[in-house]
């Protein structure tokens, strides 16, 4: 009896020993060796990957563009002009309506502030004609300060030189008179753009001090110039407002088959001011088909 235990227990141990030996070829032809095993280079390690730091929590506050944002709206906008009113059996009239109303209300947006501008620097000329020189300073402050209206609804925050430390500073302390870091004005708009703005502000600021020291030839010669491209980008945005607001009558009177020449005239105002201001950034709104 002991002896045939220990030949059954002999037994079985060798059948586990020879099916952990079969276990091991299959694994071994279907996996990667490693390890040192016989007959095989030393594995090397596999490399580590590298962490990715997490996002500062407020990177995408400074650096966020709402011009940009406001262009690929606007382009969007043209698109779905087309798609609600080029095939007329088809047409969203709804829909076409309220995207062209959405189209014009920001492109009114931007020319409100850039007739305001117009206009303030023609009562600055105005004043300074009729010897007014308190007003003239009045009217001349009103453009400088609608500019900058503008650039805070428009403009990235960076481009006021906050960091995204300024405002972790602001929340971690829960106060704004802390001691958070600030960096220095960060500019992403195409360098054309730029050279215009700082050409305009130069004007504002070289009236202010002819008007200040009272030289109306020289105050007249600088509001002149001035009048020049605030008039060009008010009759560019007004429109593109108006053609807008044409579309959106056209929808309500059900006659989408003659939105396609207003809508030209949309894009070929967005494409004169993208050839010499956006360095090629600027996306032309979609073309009317066939055109």
């Amino acid at each position: 009896m002991n002896e045939t235990r220990i030949n059954l227990a002999a037994w079985v141990l060798g059948a586990l020993a020879l099916g952990c030996a079969l276990i091991g070829c299959n694994a071994a032809n279907n996996e990667p060796v490693v390890g040192n095993a016989p007959g095989n280079a030393p594995a090397e390690a596999a490399p580590r990957k590298a962490e990715t730091p997490a996002p500062h929590p407020f990177a995408e506050w400074t650096t966020h563009a709402p011009l940009r944002t406001e262009m690929r709206s606007m382009w969007i906008d043209c698109g779905l002009i087309i798609g609600n009113s080029y095939h007329p059996e088809v047409a969203d009239l709804g829909m076409l309506r309220d995207i062209a109303t959405d189209l014009a209300r920001r492109a009114g947006s931007l020319a409100g502030y850039w007739q305001t501008i117009r206009d303030a620097n023609r009562e600055s000329a105005n004043a300074v004609k009729a010897g007014d020189w308190s007003l003239a300073a009045e009217q001349n402050n009103l453009a400088h300060r609608t500019c900058g209206a503008c650039h805070y609804q428009y403009w990235p925050w960076q481009g006021r030189s906050f960091t995204p430390d300024t405002l972790k500073g602001w929340r971690d302390s829960q106060d704004v008179f802390g001691d958070e870091p600030w960096g220095e004005q960060v500019f992403t708009a195409p360098a054309p753009v730029r050279a215009s703005m700082q050409k305009m502000a130069g004007m504002m600021l070289a009236a202010e001090a002819a008007i200040a020291e009272k030289q109306d030839g020289e105050a007249l010669r600088l509001t002149g110039e001035l009048h020049k491209p605030v008039e060009k980008q008010l009759d560019t945005w007004r429109g593109i407002e108006r053609r807008a607001l044409n579309i959106a009558r056209l929808a309500s009177e059900g006659k989408p088959e003659e939105v396609g020449e207003q809508y030209k005239a949309i894009t070929q105002a967005c494409r004169d001011c993208h050839a010499t201001s956006s360095e090629g950034r600027g996306l032309d709104p979609l073309p009317w088909p066939g055109r």
